[in-house]
């Protein structure tokens, strides 16, 4: 794994991969390590003297995007030849994936003179966070101990090649791999797609940025082709214009292709509007020579078209299948016809 601080929040990426989103959760910690040593002083100061901390210091260190207001400082209570310890506090108003947050900070820390570090910090943290798009509201009151000392052995990564600190994380080392293993399916996608429910016939996700759902992605497994049957673009085109009824304008894009997974892709781009909004709805098919199929539709508003970005595409050629613990019956609707309640403008608000 390599850990990269940009800006305020901390980047993880694995070396050779790319992780889950479960992987991605795992690894998320309530304070930053690589910022800890963020917090000395840049300049002498004696027992009982105080500093204030930058507010992307904080940020850094409690992995937030950004601190509207700081009171947050720290005092030197004892130095000696071997240590220095600090006592820090105060309260914190920022925003985290653009939710605000409210945090009271009370903590205390060590600093090992012969390391050269901040070997120990003790934090009591108490935050309340609103409700975001992708996540619920909370109040927490939590304690957090840091311990960091030297080991003596390294554990090195056994690597042929020097892996370059300096150079940025390439775009696909910050995909995430969405899995839903009883929905038989794969998808290296953007780290902004959020998983909101999930099971063995519908996965729906969300592009979430800056607490904004930018677009909704309805993922949903169906039933096998028999053998040498396929779909064709007149007869999806057909079914979505039915399945929309009203609410369909007109087609903007249509075409077949093969995607890098070697999976057969219909995509379909259709405009319309729901209760007045003007909504355009990305429909894609993918199927393999074993009659494995699979739909995802994409709903956006008008306005979100540019944030989008085209981003059905990447989510195309990162899409894959997988063994599944279940298959979908044979008596199963089409899939444009089981998501068109969940696909209208109400989700996108």
């Amino acid at each position: 794994m390599i850990a990269q601080l940009s800006q305020s929040r901390v980047v993880l990426a694995a070396e050779q991969t790319q992780f889950t989103d479960q992987e991605l959760q795992l690894l998320h910690a309530p304070v930053n390590s690589l910022a800890i040593d963020r917090l000395l002083p840049a300049k002498s100061v004696k027992v009982g003297e105080s500093w204030e901390i930058d507010d992307e210091v904080i940020a850094s260190l409690l992995d937030m995007d950004a601190v509207q207001k700081s009171t947050v400082s720290i005092s030197m209570t004892s130095f000696d030849d071997a240590e220095a310890k600090m006592q820090l506090s105060g309260s914190i108003v920022a925003s985290v994936d653009g939710v605000p947050t409210s945090i009271e900070l009370r903590g205390k820390m060590t600093f090992d003179r012969g390391q050269r570090a901040v070997s120990w910090l003790a934090l009591a943290i108490r935050e309340d966070r609103d409700v975001g798009k992708a996540e619920p509201g909370f109040e927490v009151a939590a304690q957090v101990r840091v311990i960091r000392q030297s080991l003596p052995k390294p554990h090195a990564v056994k690597n042929t090649e020097p892996i370059d600190f300096t150079i940025p994380l390439t775009d696909d080392k910050l995909l995430v791999d969405v899995r839903s293993q009883p929905g038989g399916f794969s998808v290296f996608c953007d780290r902004r797609w959020r998983v909101m429910t999930s099971n063995d016939r519908f996965t729906m996700m969300r592009l979430i940025e800056n607490d904004k759902v930018v677009a909704q992605c309805d993922v949903r497994s169906m039933p096998k082709l028999k053998e040498g049957h396929q779909v064709t673009l007149e007869a999806f085109q057909d079914d979505i214009q039915r399945t929309l009824g009203n609410r369909f304008g007109e087609f903007l894009e249509a075409e077949e292709k093969v995607t890098s997974s070697q999976l057969r892709l219909i995509r379909v781009v259709a405009q319309g509007s729901v209760e007045n909004i003007p909504v355009q709805w990305i429909y894609t098919h993918f199927s393999d020579d074993a009659g494995r199929r699979c739909a995802a539709i994409f709903t956006l508003a008008d306005q979100q078209v540019e944030a989008f970005a085209g981003g059905d595409i990447q989510f195309a050629e990162g899409f894959r299948f997988i063994d599944n613990e279940a298959t979908p019956s044979a008596d199963a609707k089409s899939a444009t016809e089981e998501v068109a309640d969940a696909s209208d403008a109400g989700n996108l608000k």
